[in-house]
């Protein structure tokens, strides 16, 4: 897939979605909510 036709700001919609959504494998928690578990932890 040839990404060079969407723009930056497409680009990112598309990855907050992703990153955004619940996965069952997270025990329905976000992408984003485990890695920020993840930083906080090694602060």
């Amino acid at each position: 897939t040839c990404l060079a036709q969407y723009t930056q700001h497409e680009l990112d919609l598309v990855a907050a979605q992703l990153n955004n959504r619940p996965r069952k494998t997270l025990k329905f928690k976000t992408p984003k909510e485990i890695i920020e578990r993840g930083v906080a932890l090694t602060d």
